[in-house]
């Protein structure tokens, strides 16, 4: 019997050997990875390099001692002015000493009182610092108003006087 004509025969090509005469497995050839991976993989730098900016940025702020951010001087300063027998505030400093701790220094003029009623305004002043900004370590000086009379403070000396 002969073979058809549109048949075609093939005969089996001989099997590749290693030198220990066992056949090699043949290896399926690799196919390209998609292009989705390359993004996907760029992404993530991305998004690493985003947050890595972020807690660089403040560290930064911390450790060159800035302002909080979303505080500002002025606001901090006008709550300190409201607190009964705050009459100044001035050299007003405030930085972070950690990502949710901050701290104050400051002088702040007063009447010249006893020490039992300036004592009174430390604690209003710090009460108002820790609840309404989140501050809780302070410095704060108290300047007291210069008098006419040296030894028994008769009466303040006015804005526009100097000695």
């Amino acid at each position: 019997m002969q073979p058809a004509l549109h048949q075609q025969v093939t005969t089996p090509s001989p099997a590749k050997t290693t030198g220990a005469g066992a056949p090699t497995p043949t290896v399926a050839p690799r196919r390209r990875k998609p292009q989705r991976r390359r993004y996907i993989l760029i992404g993530i730098g991305a998004l690493i390099l985003w947050s890595a900016f972020g807690i660089v940025r403040e560290t930064l702020n911390i450790l060159l001692e800035g302002t909080p951010r979303g505080m500002r001087v002025e606001d901090i300063q006008s709550a300190i002015c409201s607190v009964d027998g705050v009459n100044d505030v001035h050299d007003l400093h405030v930085w972070s000493i950690g990502s949710e701790s901050h701290a104050l220094s400051c002088h702040i003029a007063i009447a010249d009182i006893p020490m039992s009623a300036s004592n009174k305004i430390l604690v209003d002043v710090k009460e108002k610092l820790h609840d309404e900004f989140h501050i809780i370590h302070t410095t704060i000086q108290f300047e007291h108003a210069e008098c006419e009379v040296a030894h028994g403070c008769v009466m303040p000396v006015g804005d526009g006087h100097v000695h």
